[in-house]
């Protein structure tokens, strides 16, 4: 009967070849962080280790990160779920980011009482929301249809936007739940942080006028240009 060779743990070793430095941004309470420093709250470095000393490094990649995760992790990977036609992109890694629009239409809105602007139903263009690690924001859109990457997109018309107050935001979400983060993006009152960029007036006019009109339609004129939608996406 021939012998199977087996390795034992006294033939085998673990050599430490590669080290990952995490840095994380701190600065005061990061609820106050712009959109774009949120985005650089964790820096990863890959460095080699030469001789039990660890060198200088270099910024990994997604991609190497990612080839690294699955390194360890081999059964890693994005399962294909089903996705509403309401949603543009979604991560399906974590859920961490999901892209989806909805139709112009009618909306109530809450205003807090220093803004001096009635609370009210008005009329809403159509609307692509952005969620991001427990951050919803929103730009506008001037055709009432399905945005494609090319459509161009517009400021948001809303003041505070992104910024969610006490409202609990989950730090990930699945396809399902765009109609539950809708209604917790508007159940908030809107303060006068954060005010919106618009052409030919100003939020406190646009808002004022449209709670007490009663009009049915946005008034599209006032949306200024911001881009493509692709780059939209692409900033997430």
């Amino acid at each position: 009967m021939a012998l199977i060779p087996v390795k034992t743990l006294d033939e085998w070793r673990y050599d430490a070849v590669n080290a990952l430095i995490l840095y994380s941004l701190r600065r005061g309470d990061v609820n106050y962080l712009s959109h774009e420093e949120q985005g650089l709250q964790n820096y990863v470095t890959l460095h080699r280790i030469d001789g039990g000393t660890v060198r200088e490094g270099r910024p990994i990649t997604k991609k190497q990160l990612l080839r690294l995760c699955r390194t360890v992790m081999p059964k890693l990977k994005a399962k294909p779920i089903y996705l509403p036609a309401e949603v543009l992109s979604y991560n399906t890694m974590d859920g961490s980011v999901m892209v989806w629009w909805r139709p112009a239409g009618v909306q109530t809105l809450f205003f807090s009482k220093e803004m001096k602007i009635r609370s009210g139903k008005a009329p809403l263009p159509p609307l692509v929301f952005i969620f991001n690690q427990g951050s919803i924001r929103t730009v506008a859109l001037k055709e009432d249809r399905r945005p494609d990457p090319e459509t161009e997109v517009y400021f948001t018309p809303f003041y505070n936007d992104g910024c969610m107050g006490n409202a609990r935001v989950p730090v990930s979400v699945t396809p399902k739940e765009t109609r539950d983060l809708e209604e917790l993006f508007f159940q908030g009152a809107f303060t006068a942080h954060g005010t919106p960029t618009l052409e030919g007036t100003d939020g406190q006019r646009l808002w004022s006028g449209l709670t007490r009109s009663g009009l049915t339609a946005f008034p599209y004129e006032c949306l200024k240009r911001r881009g493509k939608l692709k780059d939209i996406i692409q900033e997430e």
